[in-house]
């Protein structure tokens, strides 16, 4: 399909026009289904990453992935404040540290139970240990449907948001 859409968009501005339209279908496609936005434009991403002319692709949508990124940790830095981080910032550290472990200790157990040696074990489960954006999106919506109380919505949002830094 982004192949398709490259071919009657030449030019630069109209392939890109084409990009985000398909992102945003299968956002809203992805909504009415019951599932996120987020998880349509995670479905637009993969299927632009098919196609057979990345270069091309990624030089269209550059400028807007610049944009949306600046956006992205604005957006994160105004939901929390710096009064609560410091305040609860024993709380914050502690969570980011059971996080890490946790998870380290999760995928060297899965790592070595898979047949890997203990040095690559060890190494992938530091390297896959850290948190994503997706945790962002998770938290945020199981506060909005009311799984997450305000105080551990802000807790897990401080501590993914310095896991992530």
């Amino acid at each position: 399909m982004v192949d398709f859409l490259g071919q009657r968009g030449q030019q630069r501005d109209v392939h890109l026009l084409a990009l985000v339209g398909l992102c945003m279908v299968l956002g809203v496609a992805t909504e009415a289904a019951g599932l996120s936005l987020e998880m349509g434009a995670f479905f637009a991403g993969l299927m632009v990453a098919g196609a057979k002319d990345i270069e091309r692709v990624m030089k269209a949508v550059d400028p807007l992935a610049q944009v949306f990124s600046g956006m992205f940790f604005a957006s994160i830095g105004l939901v929390i404040s710096p009064s609560y981080v410091v305040a609860k910032a024993p709380v914050i550290l502690s969570a980011i540290a059971v996080l890490f472990v946790v998870k380290t200790v999760f995928l060297f157990a899965v790592t070595r139970w898979l047949g890997f040696e203990t040095r690559h074990a060890v190494i992938t489960a530091v390297a896959l240990a850290q948190v994503s954006e997706y945790s962002l999106i998770f938290t945020g919506k199981a506060h909005a449907i009311g799984l997450m109380s305000r105080a551990t919505y802000l807790r897990w949002m401080t501590a993914t948001i310095g896991a992530l830094v």
